[in-house]
């Protein structure tokens, strides 16, 4: 027998009754641990044994013991049997009850609070429990001593917190104990009565939650206070019926207590008690609006001057009130502006003090004043109504959180309040204020996405900007915090906002000048002393930062008040008392004031500004320094414009001298470089050649050393593309030798930045390019090509081929050479016949293709063999393809269906720079001419043996060559097209490829996608010949489609037939509506909008939908004329038709696809030509943070592609629609939109997704509509209650279908389910400001019951609702918590197959993750309904493992979802 356990319990026993001390600690803490580390084996007896000797070590005499005795508690309790854990909690009830050492009791009380605490929530210990209560409420009650009625209400309070569900059968009488208490003469035992019923509001029933606010309520009413002041209390029949109605208030006592008065510390107990509960009033909604009816009636009790008791009571009340705005914000929202008037009301009160002294000189006077002195002279140690007036402030604060709808209203309800209230004495009560209208400022700017982050945080520092005043040119900030940031849509949305003088935006800008001079007076150097004088600085400070919010609500429009924030940013810099964060700040807000105007509003302050950045720049903290730095840089990127050259040196001095310096901090260091390239950029022919040689050497140093040369090749960049002339002939050779050693580095960061510089050079500075830099480009070249540099890399080669003639010693040989090794050959070859070729790298690839094909052919004959070398390299795999006869064996590489489009680009590319028509003889392994290149093409696609991706292959080069080339007087290239597209799938037609292949598709179905394509490009090249004989055709189709009856087997050849040819009349329409060659569109325009609307009604869903997009397309020929027809052709007798109907909304929808200015800003017919649009200099870096290119320099390519006419008409066609689609009334938009209520599904799904599209692309657009008042037969609705409606399941829409013997449910309706939830997420993305949170989660909580791809959707939804709107979360937690907690529940069944069973464990994750993203909700750890779902948690280990695993992580909730309103597949589907 093994009595190792034995010896083990009697060795710690022994300690534990030893006489000395220690080792009763040693004894208990052994103890302790064994039980932590559940290595203790006791049998019944041994049980029994610990625990009398830990009871007894209760009441040992050392302080110490006595703790470790009650922390043993704990774990003892889940080792032992239920009978001796009700031993344990009898005795400590004992001796808490009969016990005459006090503190003793104390210990048994915590002794008792640690037992509770550690019970599993189990039927077990619910019987415990119940065992205990009596006696603790009998304690709570009619104990003589105080302090253990205070303790067991303590006790009992935890024993609510912890295990309070499972006592429902005494919640009335738990809750009947703390009322008595609660009106107790003992202010302590109170307050433990009121927390306890703060933890019993949570789970008491609904009819015991409402008769508790009763007692609150009729308690306050027959308070004293307020009895005296009205002159009556509560009569008996009152109590009478009230008892009747609320069973919990029959108890005798409390019907006694219901009849008295209430004293006034009392009245100050109810409304902390109230406060309290009100967090569950919507769980008694018929109670709120008596609660916020007697507070509001309580508010308006008057008070007197040193009336203390009122005072607090006001304070209470109004934070009671907050609480109710808070948690209820939708039900007391008819009585808000009544609510408003009354906290405004308050934030006035204050009866002590006199503000009509001086108020008429509101100018800002820094010398010392009569009325300062008499302030500083006033003593308010007697009055207490400033806690009023902060509670009013913070009340106020809530309100504007809460209700950001409401915004514009409140610029007049409360915004004049809080701007007379800047000038309150007591400081707590400024602070508030300031708070207030801070966060009423955030509320009004206009952001990007307005649910990135949450709406409370604070972003860091203020970063740079530039931004041209009148016209919202585009602008980049550099940004440490995402709701810091200021583009372009948000400047055209404020400009749209503007003009509305209703709107939050223009209401803030009337206010404008007095909130300026309010703030300047705040903030004013006096107010500061002052305010130091009285050991309270800062609140000046804080003042002053109001206008940095103004500078982000109004960006651009406080030119006239510029001068006096400079003035005064001067003079705090002249205080030696200012701390280095107030210096930052400063600085910060300069930077950013100065990048949202326009210069001519800072140029009487210049010189001032100069100093300034003097000043920061010789501050001793890098910090400020670094600032200093930034600010800078905007101020030489404006010298030159207002004639303030002179400046250049003062300036140089200390940048100079940070440049220089070797002991600073390395963020100092880099910025001082990037600093200096911006100055040299800007200024550097100015600064004298001297000083700009010394500034260049110690950036070659920079350059050498491994911590700043990533910096330095970035600065050298910023100097290269100087628009002014400067003496770079010492630095750019050794320069960029040593940048060419960088490219064979580790760090991809640095390889990237030199190989856009090493550009830059190349382009700028041909010339001076170092002797060796060329060999070591050369030699690392090959490598990069097979590296995620290679698309540089290829633009690099590029350049070189474009650059470098034969007149260039040599180099052009080289050159040539170099691009015919293999090294070279063999990884372009292997980028070209990648699926995964597209976007910027494929234009990199066009580039270079066309670069080889023109160093090729010189004086129309190939050179060297290289074009015949590419082209043999590039159609190895198909053996030539019909166009060479490639000599060896076949290529064993495989081409992907997907390369196919892009490899015909890179080919056509490449024949495209040959002469049209030669005179040279046609070797088979070689192309001499345009024109033998297309005849071999075309034989290749009618040759028999032509396989079917040699076909595809060759129709789409011969359609790239016919956009690059005239082709239009080829009939047989046009016929070839033609007749592919014609042709029966029965019928080899003109290519004889076989009928069928191996899996059954036709050939000429599987070169049609091919041939459509090509067409389109071939009708783009020569539309003026080639576009009518296009839409005759379409028409030919169309009319011969119509007439087909049903059933022909001729018909679905015709429906076919048009699909493709409508495929290739939307290639033309992408590639020429809406720039110049729109002329040539407008004399067939009729006949395209007819031939469009006449397949507008075609059953085929893909037809229809090119159609749609070719309607949208079509619009940017004529907007305004085309807009108008598509919304007559919506209620024409045609639209009668739901498929009509559908194909119109999904114009709309192409439309606003096809004119998002932010992604168009690269025009397709230009693409792959000689640009440098892929790179975004500034994105990566580059540029000193918050500075354009444009505003440092351009590149030639990207100064070429600004000036492309091209680009400004496709830009002037896009404003000119969105100006149709926002000046329009009724708003065009909105005709289509409102099809949400039309009966037919197919066009409500259409709607949704046009809905989903205008929020993604178009927010500003769809914002102003989301709320617009819909008359729809007589019933007024909205687009947003349209859309919530969409969410329901619709019974209707569900059929049952047989599956042989089995019968299963099919929802028609899901479909449409998901596209509204997509929809309801893309609005909280972009449209937050406009979504009433809490109608918007009702039909959120539904679909976390719907089908199972629905739940997955709102559980994205609801973790992104947590983050911007988390108060709302919060106030919904009781119903959420339901169908949270029956995921975590739910148990898979045994004849699940896998795919069910990965759904519920992705809905088990997706829970959880719900769940992690609610810790960061303020006080969520008071919430029942949360702490519920933990406990849920905690009792599966797979869900614990899952919440410890995504709570240890930064990110705990991913957003990734697909991105709504892209535009749709057109594979065909018929």
């Amino acid at each position: 027998m093994d009595t190792t356990p034995n010896k083990t319990v009697g060795a710690l026993l022994e300690k534990m009754v030893s006489t000395d001390t220690d080792y009763r600690f040693m004894g208990i803490n052994d103890l302790i641990n064994e039980l932590q580390a559940d290595s203790l084996r006791l049998d019944a007896q041994s049980e029994k044994k610990v625990v009398n000797l830990v009871l007894h070590l209760l009441r040992d005499p050392s302080g110490e013991v006595q703790g470790l005795a009650v922390k043993s508690l704990g774990p003892l309790t889940n080792k032992v049997k239920e009978q001796l854990v009700s031993a344990i909690v009898k005795d400590l009830i004992v001796t808490m009850d009969k016990g005459s050492d006090e503190q003793l009791r104390g210990v048994c009380s915590i002794g008792l609070k640690t037992v509770i605490n550690s019970l599993p929530a189990t039927n077990d210990a619910r019987a415990i429990m119940n065992e205990c209560l009596v006696p603790l409420m009998h304690m709570a009650v009619s104990h003589t001593d105080d302090n253990v009625r205070i303790e067991a209400c303590e006790v009992l309070g935890e024993l609510i917190n912890h295990l309070g569900n499972r006592l429902t059968a005494h919640h009335r009488d738990l809750l009947d104990c703390m009322l008595c208490n609660l009106s107790s003469q003992q202010n302590t035992l109170r307050k433990r009565a009121t927390q306890a019923l703060g933890g019993l509001a949570w789970i008491v029933s609904p009819d015991l939650l409402a008769s508790l606010f009763v007692y609150l309520l009729s308690r306050l009413r027959n308070a004293s206070l307020f009895v005296s002041s009205s002159g009556k209390g509560l009569s008996d029949e009152q109590v009478t019926a009230m008892v009747t109605d609320h069973p919990l208030l029959q108890r005798p006592l409390l019907i006694d207590q219901l009849k008295q008065s209430a004293s006034s510390e009392l009245v100050k107990t109810m409304l902390q008690c109230l406060n309290l509960i009100s967090r569950q009033l919507l769980r008694t909604p018929q109670q709120i609006q008596p609660v916020t009816q007697l507070l509001a009636w309580i508010l308006q009790q008057p008070g007197s001057a040193g009336a203390v008791d009122m005072d607090d009571v006001h304070e209470l009340a109004i934070q009671s009130l907050e609480t109710v705005v808070r948690c209820c914000p939708r039900v007391i929202l008819p009585n808000l502006p009544e609510l408003v008037a009354l906290l405004c009301d308050r934030l006035q009160y204050d009866p002590n003090y006199d503000y009509n002294v001086g108020e008429d000189d509101m100018t800002v006077d820094n010398s010392d004043s009569e009325g300062e002195d008499e302030e500083a002279d006033y003593s308010d140690d007697e009055d207490y109504s400033w806690k009023v007036r902060r509670a009013a402030a913070r009340a106020l604060e809530a309100v504007v959180l809460t209700y950001p709808e409401k915004t514009a209203d409140f610029y007049q309800s409360i915004a004049p309040l809080l701007i007379k209230r800047f000038n309150d004495h007591e400081e707590p009560v400024r602070s508030n204020i300031f708070s207030c209208f801070a966060t009423l400022l955030r509320q009004t700017r206009i952001t990007p996405s307005a649910s990135s982050v949450p709406f409370h945080s604070q972003p860091k520092v203020i970063e740079s900007y530039n931004y041209q005043h009148m016209n919202y040119s585009q602008l980049h900030t550099r940004t440490t915090s995402p709701d810091c940031s200021i583009s372009h849509a948000c400047l055209h949305e404020l400009a749209a906002q503007l003009k509305d003088p209703e709107s939050a935006q223009s209401r803030l800008l009337a206010l404008l000048p007095t909130i300026c001079q309010a703030i300047q007076r705040q903030a004013s150097v006096t107010s500061r002393r002052a305010a130091a004088s009285r050991g309270t600085p800062g609140i000046q400070h804080v003042a002053f930062m109001l206008n940095r919010d103004l500078a982000l609500a109004l960006p651009g429009h406080l030119g006239e008040h510029l001068n006096s924030i400079f003035t005064l940013i001067h003079t705090y810099s002249q205080d030696p008392t200012t701390n280095n964060t107030v210096k930052i700040d400063m600085v910060n807000l300069v930077v950013l004031l100065l990048g949202t105007h326009n210069p001519v509003c800072f140029k009487s302050n210049l010189n001032l500004l100069v100093q300034l950045a003097l000043w920061a720049m010789h501050d001793p903290f890098y910090r400020v320094a670094l600032e200093g730095l930034e600010l800078t840089q905007l101020l030489s990127c404006y010298l030159r414009q207002l004639g303030q050259e002179g400046q250049t040196q003062t300036l140089l001095v200390p940048l100079y001298t940070l440049l220089e310096a070797n002991d600073r901090d390395l963020e100092l260091k880099e910025k001082a470089v990037t600093s200096a390239a911006v100055f040299i950029n800007q200024l550097g022919d100015l600064i004298g050649a001297d000083r700009l040689e010394q500034c260049l050497e110690v950036l070659y140093r920079r350059l050498t050393n491994e911590l700043t040369r990533l910096t330095t090749v970035r600065a050298i960049h910023i100097i290269s593309v100087s628009p002014f002339t400067l003496n770079l002939r010492q630095f750019l050779p050794k320069a960029s030798d040593e940048l060419a050693t960088f490219l064979s580095k580790n760090d991809r960061l640095l390889r990237l930045a030199t190989l856009r510089c090493l550009y830059t050079i190349w382009s700028k500075h041909p010339g001076l390019v170092g002797p060796h830099c060329l060999d070591t480009v050369f030699e690392v070249l090959p490598k990069l090509l097979t590296s995620e540099q290679d698309q540089l890399a290829i633009h690099l080669v590029s350049l070189l081929l474009e650059s470098f003639s034969a007149d260039h010693n040599g180099l052009d040989d080289r050159i040539t050479q170099f691009i015919t090794t293999n090294a070279f050959v063999q990884p372009v070859i292997g980028l070209a016949h990648s699926p995964l070729l597209r976007g910027q790298a494929l234009g990199a690839m066009l580039r270079l293709m066309r670069a080889i094909g023109r160093r090729a052919i010189r004086n129309g004959q190939e050179q060297g063999g290289i074009m015949t070398l590419f082209l043999s390299r590039l159609l190895a795999p198909l053996n030539g393809s019909g166009l060479l006869v490639v000599s060896g064996s076949t290529s064993s590489v495989l081409l992907h269906r997907d390369a196919l489009p892009s490899l015909a680009q890179c080919v056509a590319e490449l024949l495209a720079e040959l002469p049209t028509v030669s005179s040279s003889g046609k070797a088979a392994s070689s192309v001499a001419s345009v024109g033998v290149a297309v005849d071999r093409l075309i034989a290749a696609v009618r040759n028999a043996d032509s396989s079917v991706t040699q076909i595809y292959l060759n129709l789409l080069i011969l359609g790239e060559l016919g956009r690059k080339v005239d082709l239009s007087d080829r009939k047989d290239l046009r016929e070839i097209f033609i007749s592919t597209l014609s042709a029966q799938p029965s019928h080899t037609s003109s290519i004889p490829g076989g009928p069928v292949l191996a899996n059954g598709v036709s050939v000429i179905e599987e070169v049609r996608p091919a041939a459509a394509l090509a067409l389109g490009r071939l009708v783009v090249g020569q539309p003026q010949s080639l576009l009518p004989i296009l839409v005759a055709r379409i028409s030919e189709v169309a009319s011969a489609h119509t007439t087909t009856t049903q059933g022909d087997p001729s018909g679905v050849g015709h429906q076919h037939q048009l699909y493709h040819m409508l495929q290739a009349l939307r290639e033309v329409l992408v590639h020429l509506a809406g720039y110049s060659t729109s002329v040539l569109l407008k004399k067939h325009l009729d006949d395209i909008w007819c031939l469009l609307m006449a397949s507008s009604g075609l059953p085929e869903e893909g037809t229809r939908l090119v159609v749609a997009e070719c309607l949208g397309r079509l619009i940017l020929v004529s907007p305004r004329d085309l807009i108008n027809r598509l919304r007559r052709q919506l209620t024409s007798p045609e639209a009668s038709c739901p498929l009509v109907r559908c194909t119109l909304v999904t114009a709309i929808r192409s439309i606003l696809i096809a004119t998002d200015l932010d992604t168009n800003s690269h025009h397709p017919m230009l693409s792959g030509q000689s640009r440098l649009d892929s790179f975004d200099w500034a994105t990566i870096g580059l540029l000193p943070s918050g500075l354009l290119l444009s505003t440092v320099a351009s590149s030639p390519l990207q100064q070429h592609e600004s000036d492309d006419p091209e680009k400004t008409t496709r830009t002037a066609v896009l404003l000119e629609v969105d100006s149709i689609l926002r000046s329009e009334q009724p708003p065009p938009l909105l005709d289509f939109l409102s099809r949400l209520a039309d009966p037919d599904i197919l066009v409500r799904r259409a709607s949704l997704m046009a809905l989903n599209t205008a929020a993604h692309h178009r927010p500003g657009l769809v914002r102003p509509l989301l709320n617009m008042p819909l008359d729809l037969s007589g019933h007024v609705t909205t687009l947003l209650k349209l859309l919530y409606g969409e969410t329901v399941v619709r019974p209707e829409l569900i059929r049952e279908v047989e599956m042989g013997p089995f019968k299963r449910k099919e929802d028609d309706g899901l479909d449409l389910r998901k596209c509204a939830f997509e929809c309801m997420f893309t609005l909280l993305e972009n449209c937050l400001d406009k979504l009433v949170m809490s109608d918007f989660l009702d039909p959120l909580i539904k679909g976390l019951k719907d089908h199972t791809d629905i739940q997955l959707l709102s559980y994205q939804i609801l973790q992104h609702v947590a983050c911007v709107r988390p108060l709302e979360i919060a106030a919904k937690m009781e119903a959420l918590s339901v169908p949270l907690k029956a995921v975590l529940l739910s148990k898979p069944k045994e004849d699940w197959v896998k795919q069910e069973l990965e759904k519920q464990q992705e809905l088990s994750r997706a829970a959880v993750a719900a769940i992690v993203q609610f810790k960061s909700i303020e006080n969520i750890d008071k919430n029942r309904s949360y702490l519920d779902l933990l406990r849920t948690i905690e009792t599966e280990p797979a869900l614990k493992s899952m919440y410890t695993t995504m709570a240890a992580q930064d990110t705990p909730a991913s957003f990734s979802r697909k991105i709504p309103g892209t535009a749709p597949s057109y594979a065909y589907n018929p």
